[in-house]
């Protein structure tokens, strides 16, 4: 069962002891607080204690799966020991709307190790023993560092540095500088294998058989040394 050791939430708690044993303890119970910013990211960390004398397994969800980041979002934990989850809410554009309030699911139940259950292992699960705790988002002020943390993010995006522009065109120089490279090897490559069929049929003619090195052992030693020549001249 999910325990709860606030005030608030006795009476539940009390409920779930009488049907069976407490498995997990939460951390932070009940309400997510992450920083009102815009343009950052915002992350908060919700610990998962098996409280309980066996493994147990557990899973995360949530109503906004396009908002958040969970990591991991499911498990399994041996009785004493504590899972740490992420959850990472993506950069927002705009103030929260009070009248949506993301929320996120946690379920509990008792397993046979410390990996997590499958999809179908789950399915199997009968509802009393799958245990539940909700818990809602909710929103507070944020601090100075989060503050210039969340300004960086906002100029950064609105505003190209010069250093990703160079990159950028680069990346663009270093790109048409391959093609054409590969262009040329291509060419080259079709006039040695032309060179090395007429070789080829000569040798037939003479001895009645190919001797040598083969077709294919020759191109590929011509395309290691121009590729190695190449990467020579690039660094």
């Amino acid at each position: 069962r999910i325990h709860f050791e606030s005030a608030q939430h006795a009476v539940a708690a009390m409920a779930d002891d009488k049907a069976g044993l407490v498995l997990v303890k939460l951390q932070p119970e009940g309400k997510l607080m992450f920083p009102s910013t815009l343009y950052a990211k915002a992350e908060v960390s919700l610990k998962i204690t098996n409280i309980s004398s066996s493994y147990v397994a557990f899973k995360v969800k949530t109503t906004a799966l396009k908002n958040y980041l969970v990591k991991p979002c499911a498990g399994g934990i041996r009785a004493g020991d504590t899972a740490t989850v992420q959850i990472t809410m993506l950069p927002r554009t705009s103030a929260p709307d009070a009248s949506q309030v993301d929320r996120f699911l946690v379920q509990a139940t008792p397993s046979k190790s410390a990996e997590s259950l499958a999809k179908e292992e789950w399915a199997t699960k009968d509802k009393k023993d799958v245990h539940e705790a909700r818990l809602t988002v909710g929103f507070r002020d944020v601090t100075d560092q989060e503050k210039k943390e969340a300004e960086e993010a906002q100029r950064q995006r609105t505003v190209p540095t010069p250093l990703a522009e160079t990159s950028l065109s680069d990346l663009k120089s270093k790109y048409q500088e391959m093609t054409s490279y590969i262009a040329s090897l291509e060419r080259q490559k079709k006039d040695i294998e032309d060179d090395m069929q007429k070789l080829a049929e000569q040798g037939r003619n003479s001895t009645g058989k190919a001797s040598g090195f083969s077709l294919v052992q020759v191109i590929l030693a011509f395309l290691l040394g121009a590729i190695a020549s190449y990467l020579a001249i690039a660094t």
